[in-house]
Order: C-alpha cells, then sequence, then structure tokens
C-alpha cells in the first residue's frame, strides 16, 4: 500500500503539472477575458516570477487580433519574456503593442546585454542561429503574412512583430 500511495501522489502531481502547462501555453482568460487581459496577466505573473521590471502599454490594441493571431501573439510575448529572462541579464522589460495601419505590432524590449550582431542579421534574413522559441515565433508570424525583426546592441534588445489585422 505505501507503494500504491507513492505512486497515486506522483499521478496527481503529474496531471497538475499538465494543467498548469496547458494553462500556460493557451490560458483560458484569452477566451474567456481577452487577449489584453491575458497579456495583463502573463506580463504581471512573470514579473512576480521573475523580479524583472515589466511595464505595458497600449495592450487594449490587442482585441481586434483574430483567433490564430491572438494565440501567435501570446505565444510570441511569453517566448520574448521568456528570452529576457533566461538570456538578457535584464532588470527592466518593456511591451508595447500598437496599430499600424493593418497590422498590430508587438514590441518587446529589455536593457540587458544584447545579442551578437552576426546571429542577429542572420535571424533577420533568414531565422537561423537563435533558439527554437524565436524561429517558431518567426515561423507562425510569417504564415499569418506578418514579419518579426529583431534590433540589438550592449545596450538591450528589441524583437518586434508585426501582424496583419484581417
Amino acid at each position: 500500500t505505501e507503494l500504491w500511495d507513492k505512486c497515486d501522489q506522483l499521478l496527481e502531481h503529474c496531471i497538475h503539472e499538465v494543467r498548469s502547462l496547458s494553462n500556460l501555453l493557451h490560458p483560458p482568460i484569452i477566451e474567456d477575458a481577452g487577449l489584453p487581459s491575458a497579456a495583463e496577466w502573463y506580463i504581471q505573473d512573470f514579473a512576480r516570477r521573475s523580479g524583472i521590471k515589466v511595464h505595458a502599454d497600449g495592450l487594449e490594441v490587442l482585441s481586434v487580433l483574430s483567433d490564430t493571431s491572438r494565440l501567435v501573439v501570446f505565444r510570441a510575448l511569453q517566448e520574448s519574456l521568456i528570452n529576457v529572462y533566461r538570456h538578457a541579464r535584464a532588470t527592466r522589460a518593456e511591451v508595447r503593442a500598437s496599430r499600424e495601419e493593418n497590422s498590430i505590432i508587438l514590441t518587446v524590449t529589455d536593457n540587458g546585454i544584447g545579442i551578437d550582431s552576426k546571429r542577429v542579421e542572420q535571424f533577420n534574413s533568414s531565422g537561423a542561429s537563435t533558439g527554437v522559441g524565436l524561429t517558431s515565433i518567426r515561423e507562425r508570424v510569417r504564415e499569418l503574412g506578418g514579419h518579426c525583426l529583431i534590433s540589438s546592441s550592449p545596450q538591450g534588445t528589441s524583437l518586434k512583430i508585426s501582424v496583419p489585422v484581417s
């Protein structure tokens, strides 16, 4: 029975972890409250967990995106902030959303150490030389007819995605 109890506890832990991961990848709040609220929730949670100060501006414009675009933009936001945490050694980040003509622009900027200019150039031209996460975001954005660009210096990095509004 002791072994059975341990197996039961392990199974409960696994179920909890899968639910947590599922909620992070596609939080129900996107459907319930909309992308602007989901993005705000994620940003606040990220800042609390990471200790990085994050300022957000203009998130309300994200409400005009289609279902498919909403998920791509949310995943881009997640991946961008995760990269800030893992690689940038930043203390601050800014998330800015805006509308320009027929596109929604999402920009995530940090005050970290930057990315090597050769890697930035390769990413911007072909999507190569960055991790799987950024390459995946670039491809998803391109499938929507959008663009994804990185600019970087020793004072920080900026990822800008542009997604068309139908």
